[in-house]
């Protein structure tokens, strides 16, 4: 999400008819954040997008990596990823799974795992609350050679 649709969503308020492209070149076969960062680092890009959320990871892992580059802009709030199943779920096993989630967050054991991750907790959103993701799912990205 955060590395093309939210990104290319954002671009969209920089493009006019007058600037129909924003870059002379784009980068591509980056595949993760690192490989965002270290073509930034390199001077292979001037900008990229990288999640928040690996982002904050990275500076508690790895501060001097994280530091090599800064956030410029933020992209609109988008919700994370939903935990999804292949299948439909009988709603007793989805609330046993809800909890089960909700003991990991509260389990004085899982203390460490939750702090490396920087869990605070699980939210239960109304569906209706990836409805944005369907909005930006639905324009046309431009190609590479658009940006």
């Amino acid at each position: 999400m955060s590395g093309a649709i939210a990104f290319n969503a954002h671009l969209q308020a920089f493009r006019s008819p007058a600037r129909p492209r924003l870059y002379a070149r784009s980068v591509g076969n980056l595949v993760n954040a690192r490989g965002v960062i270290d073509a930034l680092v390199r001077g292979e890009a001037d900008v990229g997008p990288l999640d928040s959320y690996y982002h904050d990871l990275l500076r508690q892992d790895d501060p001097a990596y994280a530091a090599q580059v800064r956030t410029i802009a933020s992209t609109c709030w988008t919700p994370i990823p939903p935990l999804v199943a292949t299948a439909t779920l009988p709603a007793a096993k989805v609330d046993r799974l809800r909890a089960s989630l909700q003991h990991a967050i509260e389990h004085p054991a899982l203390a460490h795992e939750r702090a490396c991750l920087l869990l605070a907790g699980f939210a239960n959103p109304d569906a209706s609350e990836y409805d944005v993701l369907a909005r930006i799912a639905g324009q046309p990205l431009p190609s590479p050679e658009e940006l």
